[in-house]
């Protein structure tokens, strides 16, 4: 896909020039992006399903610019992005009244900047991303359900940049949710949940972006 932009005000690059400044500048984005994936589903009985998944990306994207003071216009390779995955989902429902749902993802990616090879400062990212997102259900009576639900990731894509900028993507975070909903009659129904949730940074300035959250939420809903 191809993105046109006319941003005629701009921080201007050279003063009284306008269109030479960001953002004015970029003139196009072109994005090619291609996907291949295939699925193999299994249901050995009629309660349980489970399905392995390969996927494969591979995008690129070139910025268009325009002149700008003594830089010519030009066509510029932005990134090239590949990616390699695998999955395993689960689903498992032992009587009407409970599901149990499970996905576990993992992902090897690089993401290259075209001539940048020589900057230290701007190196590959490559690394590995691990996935899993698990929710369950349970009809306690007919108008009261209680649901669960874990999700965890983990992403350790460095960039080996000597002594350059840190520009790691390097985590580790956890969500545990839960809740209960409620129909009281057939126009007004409500619910009550909690979650908790954990951050952590690998890199980013020792653990100054690591963080644990709790929220409690509740809602009533009403119908006319």
């Amino acid at each position: 896909n191809a993105n046109g932009y006319m941003h005629v005000i701009d921080q201007e690059a050279t003063p009284g020039v306008a269109g030479d400044g960001y953002s004015a500048v970029i003139t196009d984005l072109e994005t090619d992006r291609n996907e291949f994936a295939v699925k193999l589903t299994c249901r050995p009985v009629h309660w349980f399903r489970t399905a392995l998944k390969y996927q494969q990306v591979d995008s690129q994207r070139d910025t268009v610019t325009a002149a700008a003071g003594s830089t010519p216009a030009g066509r510029a390779r932005s990134y090239d992005y590949k990616s390699t995955g695998l999955s395993l989902s689960a689903s498992l429902v032992p009587n009407p009244k409970c599901v149990v749902s499970a996905v576990i993802t993992s992902a090897g990616t690089e993401t290259v900047v075209p001539g940048a090879a020589a900057l230290t400062t701007l190196d590959k990212y490559t690394g590995d991303v691990l996935s899993l997102l698990t929710s369950a259900k349970l009809q306690v009576a007919d108008a009261t359900s209680v649901n669960l639900g874990y999700q965890f990731a983990d992403a350790d894509n460095d960039q080996s940049n000597d002594g350059g900028v840190p520009a790691t993507v390097s985590y580790t975070s956890h969500e545990l949710n839960g809740g209960v909903n409620h129909t009281f009659s057939d126009t007004l129904s409500g619910s009550l949940s909690y979650a908790y949730a954990q951050f952590e940074d690998a890199h980013y300035l020792a653990g100054a972006a690591d963080f644990t959250a709790h929220s409690v939420v509740a809602s009533v809903k009403k119908s006319f």
